[in-house]
């Protein structure tokens, strides 16, 4: 199975060939930034470098944290009548007296690349560059067992839908589920949730694939998944002995969110502008 990283790399190249083709027109993606958080900064510098890599413009518009929520929703709509901006994200978190939802909400469907409302003309990120990953990698979805472990709106509601459009049986689990009645007939696992390192290696089995896409930061300053390090290991281990499926939340479920949210904003050209 091709590494997440070098997968990554594939299809932004592909997508940098299918940009170049374009010559005069190109997509182009505006980031809103609302205070000065370090992780924010950090992940926007991501999102810019991934842009440039493949040639998409990009265009980040930070405001103070003391913005108002009109000005704020001024700004958005003045962003979806721009003719040459075709998608638009806001970068979270935003200050508390922000209505994520309601801002959020003001993106136009067409624009909407994260995919985070309802009526999107987009699949969430993370959810469809996991998917499209194994997808790639030849995984054989129809008929198996599959759990989604959380049910957010943007990644495990969105994810559990996917996976049943593929012929899997899915079952959704949560905070109030018994998880270790759950897992052991479960084929693929799917961890969703926001705790770090959550699940040690006790709750896994050598016949099953584990996909950890929740992330944090722990104690240390670092990014952790939810799989403990002797969980990932473990399962790792497995993954040579019985062709079973692995992947950490730290070693490329961020690439593959990354990689479809400049697919996203290349289609929303094609849509917009181009047909």
């Amino acid at each position: 199975m091709i590494s997440c990283k070098d997968y990554a790399a594939l299809k932004k190249e592909e997508l940098k060939m299918k940009i170049d083709e374009r010559v005069i027109i190109r997509p182009q993606l505006a980031v809103i930034q609302i205070g000065d958080n370090l992780a924010s900064n950090s992940y926007i510098k991501g999102k810019q470098k991934d842009c440039e890599e493949v040639g998409i413009f990009f265009s980040h518009y930070r405001f103070s944290s003391d913005i108002s929520h009109d000005e704020l929703k001024e700004f958005i709509a003045d962003l979806n009548e721009d003719p040459i901006c075709d998608g638009i994200i806001l970068q979270l978190p935003v200050p508390s007296h922000i209505d994520v939802k309601d801002i959020q909400r003001l993106i136009d469907s067409d624009k909407d690349v994260d995919g985070f409302n309802p009526d999107s003309s987009f699949q969430p990120c993370t959810p469809l560059g996991v998917i499209n990953y194994l997808k790639f990698n030849g995984y054989h979805f129809r008929g198996k067992n599959a759990c989604v472990i959380g049910r957010s709106d943007i990644v495990g509601k969105p994810l559990a839908k996917m996976l049943l459009d593929l012929d899997c049986t899915v079952t959704v689990c949560h905070s109030k589920s018994d998880l270790r009645s759950v897992l052991p007939c479960q084929d693929i696992i799917f961890t969703c949730i926001n705790q770090i390192e959550f699940f040690d290696e006790t709750y896994f089995a050598p016949y099953q694939d584990v996909i950890d896409i929740g992330l944090g930061k722990g104690t240390d300053g670092k990014l952790h998944g939810n799989l403990t390090e002797a969980a990932y290991l473990q399962q790792k281990e497995y993954t040579g002995t019985n062709n079973s499926v692995v992947i950490s939340g730290t070693g490329g479920v961020g690439l593959l969110t990354r990689l479809e949210l400049l697919n996203n904003t290349y289609k929303a050209m094609i849509e917009r502008r181009l047909k």
